[in-house]
């Protein structure tokens, strides 16, 4: 007889570090702030760290509305042991992004990431001379695809026109009961589902380590 297996915890502390939030208007930033009220539905502490967190930002160049939080690594590093987050995911692959990896990293903690737009086109289009893989994601976390869609009620095409016409013959009642499937509940359940986190005795062995040593670097004044 097999022994039963036990799927490990879901992650209750999140640290999310993102270079898209507000003031920034934009998809990207929209989904993160719907994520971010699903999960804390859910019962989800939700940590984000974010350039409007104070940070010395600096305009995205051809992009101004996008600042870029600049010189923040040792905050993050400082953030992250203070939170003790289960799983880290990093949204934005810009300079936030880079240094909260980097302290992942450095820790031996796991975290997740994923692509939320055409990054490297953006750049290429506005530097020619920069290649496609210069906006490689930092990094790519499991989940299941390519996902089989239901051609009865999605319409998919290389060709827009051509799936925007196959769309207007599609069964309105069917298509929508198949998006409902997607609510922002759902997308906040699979993407909880698809985090990294670090297992429970291994989490509690890191940060009592990293406390000890921050004690030992930094004492207290008599």
């Amino acid at each position: 007889m097999a022994e039963p297996t036990h799927s490990p915890p879901l992650a209750r502390r999140i640290l999310l570090v993102t270079d898209a939030w507000a003031p920034q208007v934009n998809g990207v930033v929209r989904t993160l702030e719907r994520l971010t009220q699903e999960l804390r539905a859910m019962g989800c502490v939700v940590e984000v760290i974010s350039p409007a967190d104070g940070y010395l930002t600096v305009p995205l160049v051809t992009y101004g509305e996008i600042r870029l939080a600049l010189g923040a690594r040792a905050d993050i590093e400082a953030r992250f042991i203070r939170f003790q987050p289960d799983a880290v995911h990093l949204a934005v692959e810009g300079p936030l992004g880079w240094a909260a990896r980097a302290v992942c990293l450095k820790h031996g903690f796991p975290f997740s990431t994923c692509y939320h737009t055409q990054w490297p086109e953006y750049v290429n289009a506005r530097f020619p001379v920069v290649p496609l893989a210069a906006g490689t994601p930092v990094a790519g976390f499991n989940a299941p695809g390519p996902k089989d869609f239901d051609h009865s009620v999605v319409a998919v095409g290389d060709d827009l026109r051509a799936a925007c016409l196959q769309a207007l013959g599609l069964d309105r009642a069917a298509a929508r009961a198949y998006a409902e499937r997607f609510s922002w509940r759902a997308c906040a359940e699979d993407f909880r589902r698809n985090l990294a986190p670090l297992p429970p005795p291994q989490r509690r062995r890191l940060f009592a380590r990293l406390r000890l040593m921050r004690r030992r670097r930094w004492p207290k004044a008599a």
